[in-house]
């Protein structure tokens, strides 16, 4: 047998790097894609949690993060749309391998920091209306 017919042709050594490498450009958009939708929901419930905390907590100030995430929630719901969009079609138009794998942790990094700023924001008013009701009334 000739060892060199087993081995495969540089271009098909090529066109199997493509394919893996399109393979990885697909599984870290899916990534950026499945990690937005819990960032979405939480920035599409802003408004829901608003009313409850005025519904709730009459009167009662609440911590600056939460003011600011209220004030300022149609801007989070674009940026949560943003983040997967952006990542995506980064991924997808740029054709060296580190750049958009950098890029895509950065852009995954972004997402969970806007979701733990979100959900820090949404829940500290409700520690303190939970905490209020275990202790029971006030005399």
């Amino acid at each position: 047998m000739n060892a060199a017919a087993t081995e495969p042709s540089v271009s098909q050594l090529s066109a199997r790097i493509d394919d893996v490498i399109l393979g990885m450009k697909w599984m870290f958009a899916l990534f950026l894609i499945v990690i937005s939708v819990p960032n979405l929901i939480a920035a599409l419930t802003i408004p829901r949690f608003a009313m409850i905390f005025q519904d709730a907590l009459p009167g009662k100030p609440l911590p600056l993060l939460t003011l600011f995430m209220i004030a300022h929630s149609g801007l989070l719901q674009l940026l949560a749309l943003a983040w997967p969009i952006a990542g995506v079609t980064f991924i997808f138009r740029e054709k060296r391998v580190r750049v958009w794998t950098v890029a895509a942790a950065l852009i995954a990094g972004g997402i969970g920091l806007q979701l733990l700023l979100t959900q820090t924001a949404l829940f500290m008013p409700m520690v303190g209306l939970i905490t209020g009701m275990s202790n029971g009334p006030a005399n």
